[in-house]
């Protein structure tokens, strides 16, 4: 019995009288004690498999009866702990049921393990309850960011098209600009070479007028000279009449001198009338020159007028084509910038659609995991009858046209769904 052998017995027959009484009290001592032993034995063994037995209901005496209480409290305590109250909290929860907890007063660590689980179960209630909260709020803000990025990707896709046209227009008046530099570039040439023209032109009519004074000057000493010529025939005709006068006295004898008179008479009245007609013609001639000299002079005055007008209007012109191929870097530069623009802006598009994908895609993750969520039972803020919560404010997603897409698309693929059947697992294991 000390070594633990308590299926050991002593044999009272070969004993007698007050020795066989002490064997047989032995024996008896020790039938009584290994009786609550193996009970309390297959109890500990069953409790450490974790069966639970039901309450020992034997008679017992003394301390082998408060072996059988301590027992049955032990009992008492790991099936109220275990099964009724913390196993009742415990696969409430695993049934998504965070109301429950474990009431009971225990001692020892059977009360460190009622706090644990109540901690547990509150610490799942608390997360649960912000995880809706923020499931709410992602849903709502997913559904704005996906309205505002779908009117950010429509706004953008038509200030893009807007700018395209502008670029367009730009690119055409660029054209135009350049075409007038051009243009004006040749007129400032032509320019240049008609005032060239005109000035040679002025100095041509300025020798012009000097040739018509000179004329004009060489008509007056002619006709001086012609006025001499007159006067010669004038004195020639009054001595042919002095020699016909003296023929005619000389009787016969000036009969030939007589005709050699008359014919010097006519002679100088012929050259009188000659000289008559030429002072005529050259006093016309003069008065022509002099005419034509005024025109010439008049006509010099207009060229140098066109001169200096062409001048100006070279300088203009000029100017223009200065200004115009300004105009046009200008218009490049511009263009350059506005092309720059429509790139970011289609940018700007394509990221507005692929966030307004994306929000569309969480918008649909926030509304499972709220409907999970809602699958519990918590204090206040759960849905108490399991019914997902809608979330609301999901935009559908935007169609923007004529946007050239660049980088890549959010792949749904990508965000990891909720796994209803590995949370079920997960508060299985409890």
């Amino acid at each position: 019995g000390a070594e633990g052998k308590l299926d050991t017995r002593g044999d009272a027959s070969k004993f007698g009288g007050d020795f066989a009484v002490m064997i047989k009290g032995v024996n008896d001592t020790l039938d009584a004690i290994i009786a609550p032993l193996n009970v309390a034995a297959e109890y500990v063994d069953r409790i450490s498999k974790g069966d639970i037995p039901e309450n020992i209901t034997d008679d017992y005496k003394g301390d082998f009866n408060e072996v059988k209480n301590n027992l049955n409290q032990c009992v008492d305590a790991l099936k109220s702990l275990i099964e009724e109250d913390g196993g009742a909290a415990l696969e409430a929860a695993a049934n998504r049921d965070l109301t429950v907890s474990v009431k009971r007063e225990y001692q020892g660590l059977y009360a460190k393990m009622k706090e644990n689980i109540n901690k547990m179960i509150e610490s799942l209630h608390e997360a649960l309850t912000q995880a809706t909260v923020t499931a709410d709020q992602v849903g709502s803000a997913s559904g704005q960011i996906a309205s505002s990025s779908q009117q950010l990707a429509e706004g953008s896709a038509e200030q893009a098209s807007s700018l395209e046209e502008t670029s367009s227009s730009l690119e055409e008046m660029a054209s135009m600009v350049k075409q007038n530099a051009d243009n004006a570039n040749q007129a400032n040439t032509l320019m240049r070479e008609s005032s060239g023209v005109v000035k040679i032109a002025t100095q041509s009519m300025g020798d012009l007028t000097t040739s018509m004074e000179d004329i004009s000057k060489a008509s007056e000493e002619t006709q001086k000279i012609i006025k001499t010529i007159d006067e010669i025939a004038f004195q020639t005709n009054l001595l042919a009449l002095n020699a016909a006068v003296e023929a005619a006295r000389a009787g016969e004898a000036g009969a030939g001198f007589a005709v050699v008179a008359e014919e010097v008479r006519n002679l100088a009245m012929r050259s009188a009338d000659a000289a008559k007609d030429t002072a005529d013609l050259i006093e016309g001639t003069v008065k022509k020159v002099k005419g034509g000299s005024d025109l010439v002079e008049k006509t010099s005055e207009e060229f140098n007028k066109v001169a200096e007008s062409s001048g100006k209007v070279s300088v203009l012109v000029d100017e223009i084509d200065v200004a115009s191929n300004e105009q046009s870097k200008g218009i490049d530069e511009v263009n350059k910038a506005v092309a720059e623009m429509d790139k970011v802006t289609q940018q700007n598009a394509a990221n507005a659609e692929e966030s307004a994908s994306a929000s569309e895609e969480m918008s649909g993750q926030a509304q499972e995991l709220n409907s999970m969520l809602a699958s519990f039972k918590l204090n206040g803020g759960g849905n108490s009858k399991g019914k997902p919560k809608k979330v609301t404010g999901a935009a559908p997603k935007p169609k923007v046209r004529n946007v050239k897409k660049t980088g890549q698309n959010v792949n749904p693929e990508n965000i990891i769904p909720m796994d209803n059947a590995a949370n079920d697992e997960f508060f299985k294991d409890f």
